[in-house]
């Protein structure tokens, strides 16, 4: 943190620092939330961490998780909401817990 006259600003480093304490602070619970998923499953999770405004029925997007048949999307994306991993909201499909989002990017 730096400090500019009776201001305090934060630096790229404090908000690591930030996300480092919330990621070690919630491991279990996020390594508890991927166990138990497919490894399949797991991979759509995380394309859709990397890439949240996608279109998770499309060419593309399935194309990013490796996935061939729509059904496998269609029962993964079931599974994440009934898991309460993500929600959907006017067509996207959101992460409950964006650290959860953010811990699949880094650390998977």
């Amino acid at each position: 943190m730096l400090k500019r006259g009776r201001m305090w600003l934060l630096t790229a480093r404090d908000f690591t620092s930030a996300f480092d304490c919330v990621f070690a602070r919630e491991a279990p619970a996020f390594e508890a939330s991927i166990a138990r998923l497919t490894a399949k499953q797991l991979k759509i999770l995380r394309t859709l961490a990397v890439n949240p405004s996608a279109r998770v029925f499309s060419n593309e997007f399935m194309e990013q998780a490796r996935v061939q048949n729509p059904g496998a999307m269609k029962k993964a994306i079931t599974r994440f909401l009934a898991d309460r991993l993500i929600f959907e909201r006017r067509g996207e499909y959101c992460f409950f817990n964006p650290f959860f989002a953010e811990w699949l990017k880094t650390r998977l």
